[in-house]
């Protein structure tokens, strides 16, 4: 995915780029070293700087999406969404991403030595989200960011040889996390898997494995219990069945025709 040093002069001097169809970009992108799968698109006025780049299979880069990386990387069945601003040092996004309009990535630091972005597959990043990667953030695997959720990898700008604080850290999201409206994550935490950070949280220190956290500054209310019995399952699931049944019906399907046994 290595990118010819003319072509890439040209994705950050010529603004004409930009407004060129879809399907010229694309074939300018391969013919230039670019790894680009088959049914990858691009919005009206979006655009990838990167002297590596690669796009899997039927991804999408939203309209007027601006992309500044030296490696950039993304896999199948991403959908990027409109009006972005990423600016990383390096970004590695898995399968199955999605992202809301606008995002922000990058911030102070976008193109220091540690400055990273990577995530699993199935991740979500909604709308108006800011992740600063001044220092590394990882996303895990199935980790989803409500809209305005706000990552910090560094916090810096009062001198300190006044005798005000600066922090710098990466910051690590665990597998199957979740972070609702609004919460924040300061430099330097590591949020553990299966946890959930409710809404308007700011997360100030490191949180184990499957809780649930609040408040200003985040504590834990709840540990997630995990490993249901058969039962408890099966008492999901019969709540769950009226729902499915609602949604096969609206998708003119037999509601009653499928087989459930717990």
């Amino acid at each position: 995915g290595q990118i010819k040093e003319e072509f890439f002069r040209t994705l950050q001097e010529d603004p004409a780029f930009r407004n060129l169809s879809s399907q010229e970009k694309v074939r300018l992108y391969r013919d230039n070293g670019a790894v680009m799968g088959a049914g990858v698109t691009f919005g009206a006025g979006a655009v990838i700087v990167a002297r590596f780049i690669e796009v899997g299979n039927a991804t999408s880069i939203g309209e007027r999406t601006f992309i500044k990386a030296e490696r950039f990387r993304i896999g199948k069945m991403g959908v990027v969404g409109a009006k972005g601003d990423f600016v990383t040092r390096s970004i590695w996004i898995g399968d199955a991403f999605f992202s809301g309009n606008p995002i922000v990535w990058g911030g102070g630091g976008a193109f220091g030595k540690h400055s990273e972005f990577r995530c699993g597959d199935n991740c979500l990043v909604s709308s108006q989200c800011i992740i600063n990667t001044s220092e590394r953030v990882l996303l895990g695997y199935e980790v989803g960011l409500s809209p305005r959720v706000q990552i910090y990898t560094h916090s810096h700008w009062q001198d300190v040889f006044d005798g005000y604080s600066s922090s710098f850290g990466p910051v690590t999201i665990g597998d199957h996390s979740y972070l609702t409206g609004n919460a924040m994550i300061v430099p330097g935490v590591t949020v553990g898997q299966g946890c959930t950070v409710l809404a308007n949280s700011v997360v100030t220190s490191n949180i184990d494995d499957r809780c649930v956290v609040a408040g200003v500054p985040a504590v834990v209310v709840r540990r997630i219990e995990g490993n249901l019995s058969i039962e408890k399952k099966d008492r999901i699931m019969q709540r769950l069945l009226p729902e499915l049944r609602e949604l096969l019906a609206d998708q003119k399907q037999d509601p009653d025709g499928f087989l459930y046994r717990a």
